[in-house]
């Protein structure tokens, strides 16, 4: 996980062998209520099936796993437009989205030089260079859920 997590309890718990969660509910500083709605249910139903809630959870019968992923940032500030949204599958050069200058100038169009998945994207238009603008899987698999 890029960035600094000293202080994330997930990443201090599963460091001393004890089974953490995080739930992101939310991006860009904005509670929103479906993401809030899907986090509780998502978790809620886990803990279902892992027996720590009372009930029972259907589950999907496969998930993507991410097993590498990273921040991307900008080389240029500006005013910054996503053309892409959480969970979408992006083709090594497709733009991501791209960064104007006051004037409308793009000076950025934002692409990688590999196949990803969307894990967040930046909302906020104003940005700063070295600013990240989005969160993306590198590699992954399906895999078969089993309880």
């Amino acid at each position: 996980m890029p960035g600094n997590v000293a202080g994330a309890l997930d990443y201090q718990l599963s460091s001393l062998g004890i089974p953490a969660f995080m739930i992101e509910l939310g991006a860009g500083s904005r509670a929103e209520p479906q993401h809030i709605a899907q986090g509780v249910s998502g978790f809620t139903g886990l803990a279902q099936r892992l027996g720590m809630l009372p009930g029972r959870a259907d589950a999907p019968a496969q998930l993507c796993r991410v097993t590498r992923r990273s921040h991307v940032v900008f080389a240029h500030g500006g005013l910054f437009r996503a053309t892409r949204q959480p969970g979408d599958s992006v083709r090594a050069g497709e733009p991501l989205g791209s960064v104007m200058d006051v004037w409308g100038k793009t000076v950025e169009t934002l692409t990688l030089p590999y196949d990803h998945i969307v894990i967040a994207i930046r909302r906020d238009p104003v940005v700063h260079s070295g600013d990240r603008f989005a969160f993306v899987a590198q590699a992954w698999e399906q895999v078969m859920v089993q309880f």
